[in-house]
């Protein structure tokens, strides 16, 4: 009983170590750029104001080759929306250049100069596989002397802090003003951004080639390029370096709702969406692991192989251990029979039946001293008075029947092969 008891606690153990090892994680919940999210960095706020409007959102939940596939959008004049980097590597770029170039716009929301809690989580492979693909690419240059405490809100400088104080924590509110007058700044005076220590200054977004031209919309003081205008083939790019510019958050900040209501008006021809990059910041219907893992019907499979394990675990032991057969060795007929069988199996009968015939004939020609080719000898046979006729007759006849590509049963062939072989001894 105690064995047993022991037994219990180390099998209970063992669970306890598997669960703190491969059980779920609780994670700190970090609002991200999707269409549902109603945290600060979501943008639920923005598709109810749009879909309150009249204006058709779409939340996008596949790769991106799937908006070309789109029969409930039309082929020209929608706008996406994409928050870089994005939470996995975008998939088939080509058809999102397509799809952008055709006739459509893409406003990316790029945390260059601001760190949200997402966007500290992710890799920036997606960004520059995003730009570039859309011919034109990002640089910006950071302090070479690192990072220094400057003058904010407070109006003196801050103390040192930690790196991720530094992640987390925004110096300095901003405020874009328009650079130039064009239809997309309609009304609008300034644009509230947030601008982060870590991050770098002096942002170009330039073409691939020589020939693209680049508008700047939104500067930052009189120097700092802050949101760009540029072309995609019949299509366009809008660029703005601060992720959080329509996020729940800060829609309602200074312009920044009348900016987003010049772009969907701008951007939209009739009949067309706006439509939300969900996909690459976790919502797929491809596979939702956070809905897999807290399906209750999981857990509980797992309780009841657990459960039985442990049953298993408890009760195994000499007395209920069923005795063991002794292990046979095998003999050569049991060879011999494992061999045929799996020639059976693998090798077609008419081989077989080709090569039994080749056998028997360079046996034939070996005893008259003729030349072992495998090649028929029926003068051979014929001249042999101790083979009765019909045995010669019926072995030609399976023989012309396998040359024509006939079945021959391998058992009669066998048979007389061995009565011809006898009559010659």
């Amino acid at each position: 009983m105690k064995e047993r008891l022991v037994t219990l606690l180390g099998g209970l153990l063992a669970l306890f170590i598997v669960y703190v090892l491969f059980g779920p994680k609780a994670e700190v919940p970090v609002s991200r750029p999707t269409s549902v999210d109603a945290g600060e960095f979501g943008f639920s706020a923005l598709a109810e104001w749009l879909r309150g409007g009249g204006i058709p959102v779409h939340s996008l939940r596949m790769p991106y080759d799937e908006l070309l596939l789109r029969s409930d959008i039309p082929e020209r004049g929608n706008l996406v929306i994409v928050s870089l980097p994005s939470g996995e590597l975008p998939l088939e770029s080509e058809s999102f250049a397509e799809f952008i170039a055709r006739g459509n716009s893409v406003l990316v929301l790029h945390a260059l100069s601001d760190w949200p809690g997402w966007a500290s989580r992710y890799g920036d492979m997606a960004s520059e596989w995003l730009l570039s693909d859309l011919g034109y690419e990002v640089e910006g240059r950071a302090d070479s002397e690192g990072w220094e405490p400057l003058q904010g809100e407070i109006g003196e400088a801050e103390p040192a802090v930690s790196l991720t104080d530094q992640l987390l924590d925004p110096l300095v509110k901003l405020s874009l003003t328009p650079a130039l007058e064009h239809p997309l700044l309609a009304g609008v005076k300034q644009v509230a951004a947030t601008w982060y220590r870590t991050e770098g200054h002096y942002w170009r977004l330039t073409g691939s080639d020589h020939e693209r031209a680049v508008l700047v919309l939104l500067r930052e003081g009189e120097e700092e390029p802050a949101f760009w205008l540029a072309r995609v083939g019949e299509g366009s790019l809008l660029l703005a370096r601060h992720a959080d510019l329509f996020s729940n958050g800060h829609i309602l900040d200074a312009d920044n709702a009348q900016l987003m209501a010049n772009i969907v008006a701008w951007s939209l021809a009739e009949g067309g969406a706006v439509i939300f990059d969900d996909y690459h910041h976790g919502l797929s219907e491809l596979y939702d692991p956070t809905a897999f893992y807290a399906d209750s019907r999981l857990h509980r499979t797992l309780g009841f192989l657990g459960f039985l394990w442990l049953v298993w675990l408890i009760g195994s032991g000499n007395r209920l251990r069923s005795a063991s057969r002794p292990v046979v060795g095998m003999g050569l007929v049991d060879e011999v029979r494992a061999l045929g069988g799996l020639l059976a199996r693998r090798v077609r009968r008419e081989a077989v039946a080709q090569r039994l015939f080749s056998h028997f004939f360079n046996a034939v020609r070996g005893n008259r001293g003729a030349n072992r080719n495998g090649q028929p000898a029926w003068e051979l046979l014929a001249d042999d008075p101790r083979i009765e006729p019909v045995a010669i007759e019926r072995l030609k006849a399976l023989h012309r029947a396998l040359e024509r590509g006939e079945a021959v049963d391998l058992m009669e062939l066998q048979e007389w092969l061995y009565r011809t072989r006898k009559m010659q001894q």
